[in-house]
């Protein structure tokens, strides 16, 4: 029985991190697989439209963690986050790849699992930021040092003035098609406003053994997501919201098992765009989280335009933002985000990838 050998493999090996089990690299890449049968809390509690779905979160904890195994100093943050196909789990054990790629003080990553005719399908990439001035092993708490201001919980509750607790909100997402089990209901209260809001967030009892097995624990980094996408759906009330991309992330403290998430919702975007902060109970900010953008998948208008507006809002942040030398190495990652996206808008459209025009409007 083919399944039944491919979970004995997997219980078999003795894992380098929760997400990563095997190290593959050779000389000339840095290479890191796991296999995923969906039993792991990540996958089992993770249910989207009914499907077991690997988090958004958790190819971020993945190229963090390769990054550690391949000996990097210090990571102390994570940009140009894109998420460009779901990790499903249906009969079948799901194979997926990390591999890394060295850039002067950045290290570029690409998820990726088996397509057609042996092509990798990347699921998501990104580039880790490399902190030279901190020395020795990496580190939980790397930019520690750093000097954030505190935020004043009890000023944000004060314009928040709606409040929803957690049995309401995960009947609403259950409603929507996030069907979050134990160890993905981590909201436990959540105050609101029309563009912001601010949510408690614990890491359930039966998580707690593992969670010094992860730096950015899946369950807890959800919750920040969670709090933006209903934000979200709470205003639009129809489709469904996912995650698509994340500006940056500055890994400032280690997470604690409970903390507060305040997310803000960005004006004049062309897709809803949010910042989010995560901080301890005395306000002290740990991840700082920039642009994070969700998309519609309800509907395939909806998403090939997201996914076109996107494309044309990021080209215009990166000439505004970044410096000569940055903004060519922006546009080479945008040149493959622009592939990706003629090959997602070609499958949906039934055209030929040659027809597809991205300045074109779809809809």
């Amino acid at each position: 029985n083919m399944q039944y050998n491919q979970e004995s493999e997997i219980r078999n090996l003795n894992p380098l991190h929760p997400l990563i089990d095997r190290n593959i690299s050779t000389l000339h890449e840095q290479k890191f697989t796991s296999q995923f049968s969906g039993k792991k809390f990540y996958l089992s509690d993770h249910v989207l439209s009914g499907k077991k779905t690997l988090p958004g979160v958790a190819y971020i904890e993945m190229a963090y963690a390769a990054g550690h195994l391949a000996g990097i100093k210090s990571i102390s943050g994570i940009k140009n986050i894109v998420w460009a196909q779901a990790v499903v789990i249906e009969d079948q054990v799901q194979n997926v790849e990390i591999i890394l790629y060295p850039n002067e003080n950045k290290i570029e990553y690409e998820v990726s699992i088996a397509g057609e005719e042996g092509r990798r399908l990347i699921c998501s990439q990104g580039k880790l930021l490399i902190d030279e001035s901190v020395n020795g092993a990496i580190s939980k708490h790397a930019g520690m040092n750093n000097i954030r201001p505190q935020i004043d919980i009890g000023v944000i509750k004060n314009r928040c003035k709606n409040k929803r607790y957690k049995k309401e909100l995960y009947t609403f997402f259950e409603k929507a098609g996030f069907e979050y089990g134990l160890g993905f209901q981590v909201i436990e209260e959540l105050f609101y406003g029309d563009s912001e809001a601010l949510s408690l967030i614990t890491l359930p009892s039966h998580l707690k053994d593992g969670f010094d097995n992860f730096t950015l624990h899946p369950s807890l980094m959800d919750g920040a997501l969670q709090t933006s996408i209903w934000l979200t759906q709470n205003n639009e009330n129809k489709g469904q919201f996912l995650p698509f991309s994340l500006g940056s992330m500055d890994i400032i403290r280690p997470l604690y098992k409970e903390c507060y998430v305040y997310v803000k919702a960005l004006k004049n975007r062309s897709i809803k765009t949010f910042d989010i902060q995560l901080f301890d109970t005395s306000g002290n900010v740990l991840i700082q989280m920039s642009d994070f953008t969700v998309r519609d998948t309800a509907g395939a208008e909806a998403s090939s335009k997201a996914t076109i507006d996107f494309e044309k809002e990021y080209h215009e942040n990166i000439i505004e933002k970044e410096a000569t030398d940055e903004a060519i190495d922006e546009q080479n990652l945008l040149f493959e985000v622009r592939k990706k996206i003629i090959k997602q808008v070609s499958e949906i459209l039934k055209d030929d990838e040659e027809e597809i025009d991205l300045n074109s409007d779809v809809s």
